[in-house]
């Protein structure tokens, strides 16, 4: 689910499969968390900069925003198409007790959360 970028995509994954997605599918909510990450991730790029191991070229906060959410987009993707292609409600119910497994995969509310989640998410990014 990772690969060599700014951490968006690693971001979009443990937000949507360890989260309770109630807290974060208000926007803001959502942006509050992700601006943790992003005070993090600038202050390491500003330290590698003073290295000289990092480019000068600036990566900005909405940047960082919009390549989550397509990010997460992505993520659901995978949900929809893989993990959860064939399966019910049932299947889910069944997961309930399982901790290694994501949290829309074990719970019937969190997964209709993702849905709604994506859903919104979709109308943003439809009008952008």
């Amino acid at each position: 689910w990772t690969g060599v970028n700014y951490g968006a995509q690693d971001v979009a994954c443990l937000l949507l499969g360890s989260s309770a997605l109630p807290q974060i599918s208000e926007g803001r909510k959502l942006e509050e968390l992700l601006n943790v990450y992003w005070q993090d991730f600038r202050e390491a790029v500003s330290s590698r900069r003073l290295e000289g191991r990092a480019e000068s070229a600036e990566y900005t906060f909405e940047e960082f925003c919009r390549h989550v959410k397509l990010a997460c987009l992505d993520y659901t993707r995978v949900v929809f198409g893989y993990q959860l292609k064939g399966r019910n409600a049932d299947w889910v119910r069944a997961r309930a007790a399982l901790l290694n497994s994501c949290t829309h995969n074990r719970s019937v509310p969190i997964l209709l959360g993702l849905v709604r989640f994506v859903d919104a998410l979709l109308s943003e990014l439809e009008s952008t």
